[in-house]
């Protein structure tokens, strides 16, 4: 999903919709982010967590913040760190299932439902 890159071994789908991507997330076995940086939260991380997808991700500070043991993180830049991790998650169903499982309970803090209240119980503490 997303902008072509321009790489010949990647299939691009462009802008897709919330239903699409919910969807292409869910079937994925592995949701794989390997930023290097620049990151102030990581919203697909979330994104990817909320709709049951094992995440691997870099170990920038504001993943590990955000997503806590609802990821398994690899040395941000360390290909064979991430490699391995991934070689692993795809050949131990357990362990990926559990992982997707932990993402969506971590992700659930960051629905907007909750979000939202959270918001609305500071500002009528601070009218008070």
């Amino acid at each position: 999903m997303g902008a072509d890159r321009g790489s010949h071994d990647v299939e691009w789908m462009g802008r897709v919709n919330d239903e699409t991507k919910v969807g292409v997330l869910n079937s994925a076995a592995v949701f794989v982010a390997p930023n290097t940086g620049g990151e102030s939260f990581g919203i697909a991380l979330v994104e990817a967590m909320a709709a049951g997808a094992a995440v691997l991700a870099s170990d920038l500070q504001s993943f590990a913040d955000m997503a806590g043991d609802g990821v398994r993180f690899f040395k941000t830049g360390d290909v064979s760190e991430l490699t391995a991790g991934l070689v692993e998650l795809l050949n131990d169903d357990g362990a990926r299932a559990d992982l997707a499982r932990r993402g969506q309970i971590r992700a659930a803090r960051f629905d907007w439902d909750t979000v939202a209240t959270a918001y609305r119980a500071v500002y009528e503490e601070s009218l008070a």
